[in-house]
Order: structure tokens, then sequence, then C-alpha cells
């Protein structure tokens, strides 16, 4: 019976504490949104962060100029798939999220925020529900934030990250020829009808973040085009300049009144993966380690053979900045990536 009550009075105060920080911080935000504008670069030079990890971020902005980032890229997490999240916490985690996003702007950085609902843990969540039920939760999410991302004057906007994973993981009892049919229509059509939607709400630049290219995919509409770009278990260095090459002929031809970055650039290793892995990060981990900075090298390599009106405007990096989600990169990574973002055509 004491338990009971201890627990009640913990509970009870808890919701006590989130309820006065949320009067006390949002009628700040309420009067910092109004002064706030947007500002869009030439180029995006951009790290990326999971929503928690703002806070650092917004603490350490110096660093971020520093290393030549002129943008923030925040990975928005869905909370319905994290049950470990009830509704007072996620009050409150978007109340520290947008005064983050406040404070990193009027330092003059711009913003690219994301919707992201993958992840180990998501994807257990997700799992139970139908492709058009996860669709509608990840849709009721993207236009929740469109519109505190419009208040915000945030400069871009995604209303997803990689839908073609997620359906992929969703489509899991279709032979593969008809999953792989299934997830690039299903894309589309979500891509096409939530674009109008976060239209509506966001005068903000639109991106499409697609992951890797799958042929099919149909982006038209989008401000932004971007593409992930991994090491897709390629170890010979040949072979991966090759690819990188088709990959930006892709992303040139795709961005027909449109920009298109590389919308992601993080090469896993051995140590980034949980134990269902698949078996290529077992047997070629360590290979992936040592060939880091030449993955970034042949990326950045490409970048500028590439005539200047079909270059990429924008490069988001991961791992690069403090406070990112991912393993940090080596120092010779880190450099290479440096001095491509202060270099002055960028």
């Amino acid at each position: 019976m004491h338990k009971i009550i201890f627990y009640a009075v913990l509970a009870l105060i808890f919701g006590l504490l989130i309820g006065y920080v949320s009067k006390t911080l949002q009628p700040k935000l309420i009067q910092d949104q109004a002064s706030l504008k947007r500002a869009y670069p030439k180029f995006v030079k951009c790290s990326w962060v999971s929503s928690p990890e703002l806070p650092q971020v917004a603490d350490n902005l110096e660093a971020l100029k520093q290393l030549g980032l002129n943008s923030v890229c925040i990975f928005q997490g869905v909370d319905r798939f994290n049950p470990r999240i009830d509704e007072g916490q996620s009050a409150q985690m978007k109340l520290t999220t947008l005064s983050s996003i406040t404070t990193i702007k009027r330092a003059g950085f711009a913003i690219v925020f994301i919707i992201e609902a993958g992840g180990p843990q998501a994807e257990r969540e997700y799992s139970k529900l139908t492709v058009q039920e996860f669709l509608d939760v990840v849709e009721e999410e993207a236009l929740a934030w469109a519109k505190l991302a419009e208040q915000y004057q945030v400069e871009y906007f995604a209303p997803a990250n990689e839908l073609p994973s997620n359906l992929h993981n969703l489509l899991a009892n279709y032979s593969e020829s008809e999953r792989q049919r299934k997830k690039i229509e299903k894309t589309n059509e979500w891509h096409k009808y939530v674009l109008a939607k976060v239209r509506e709400v966001f005068t903000g630049k639109v991106v499409a973040k697609l992951g890797g290219y799958s042929a099919g995919l149909d982006p038209k509409g989008y401000d932004v085009i971007a593409y992930t770009f991994g090491h897709s278990f390629i170890t010979d260095l040949e072979q991966f300049r090759q690819q990188v090459k088709t990959a930006y002929d892709i992303s040139v031809a795709q961005a027909t009144g449109a920009q298109w970055w590389v919308g992601e650039l993080y090469f896993a290793y051995e140590e980034t993966f949980n134990p269902n892995a698949p078996q290529e990060y077992t047997t070629l981990g360590k290979q992936f380690r040592e060939l880091q900075d030449d993955y970034h090298r042949i990326i950045i390599e490409e970048i500028n053979a590439l005539a200047l009106e079909k270059q990429p405007r924008g490069l988001i990096v991961g791992g690069y900045a403090p406070g990112s989600m991912y393993p940090q990169l080596t120092n010779e990574s880190k450099e290479i990536i440096q001095n491509f973002f202060l270099t002055d055509k960028n």
C-alpha cells in the first residue's frame, strides 16, 4: 500500500514538474519564434544529430563553425514508436528541441529537419502495424512537425527519412521482386500525397530524403533530392568510385528544377551495428573501418570532378560534429571534409 502511495505521489510530482517547465518555457519560445528568419546557404554544410543530442550541440556552436559547418541536421524520431516515452516526456522533449532550434538559428546556422521513423527500437514497434497504419503514423508526425518548423522558420524539412527501408521491413512476407515493386510504389504514392499536405503548412524548402537509390523512385516536386551514400558492402575502391559516379549521375538527372545533395554520408563498420546486423559486417567490418578515409576522399574527389552546374548544393555528414549520434570520423576523414567545407566555392 505504501509503495502504491509513493509511486502515485512521485507521478504527481513528475506531472507537476513537466507542467511547470512547459508553462515557463512555452511563453519564451512563442516570443522567440517571432524574431526568427530563414537564411538559405549557397551550399549546405551539415552534420546530423538526433533531437535528444541537440542541447549539447547548441552549447558547442563555435566548434561547429570551426569545422566549416553552416547548418545543423536534426533527426526527429517518431515518439509513438518509442514505448519508453510517455506523453509528458514527449511534450517536454519537443519544447527542448524548439528551444535548441532557436539558439542554433540565432547563431547563424540553417536547420535541416528530418522525420526519422527507423531505428532498432522503432522497428520493433512499427512491425506490429500494417503498411498503411505505419504510413498514417509517419504522416501525422510529419505534419505536426511541419507546422512547428514553419513557426520557427526552419529552412529545410523532410517528412520522412529513407522510407523505402522502413517499408522493406514491413513487406517481408512478399517475394523479393514483389517486395521491391511494392515499396517503391508505396514510397512514391506517400511522398507525392504528403508533399502536398506539407506545402499547405510549410513554406520553406521540402526535402525528399530517400536513402540509397532504387530504380523507379520518383521524387518529382520536391525542392531538394537527397540520397544516402554508404559503402554498399564494397571494398574494392575502383568499384566504389564507379558506384559513386553512377549515383551522382542519377541525382543530377533527377534534380531537374531542384537541388540535389549528398543527403547522408556515413560508412558503417562492425562496431556501429547491433548483433542482428547483416553477416557482411562480421566478415568485412574491419575492412570497412580501414577504408573510411578512402571512402570520404573518393566522395569529395568525385564531387569536385563534376562540372560546377552539376555539383550538389549540400553535404550531410555523420560523425563529424561534436554531439553527433554516430561514432566520430577518423582525424584524416574529418580533415578531408573540413578542407572541402572551407573552400571558397562552398
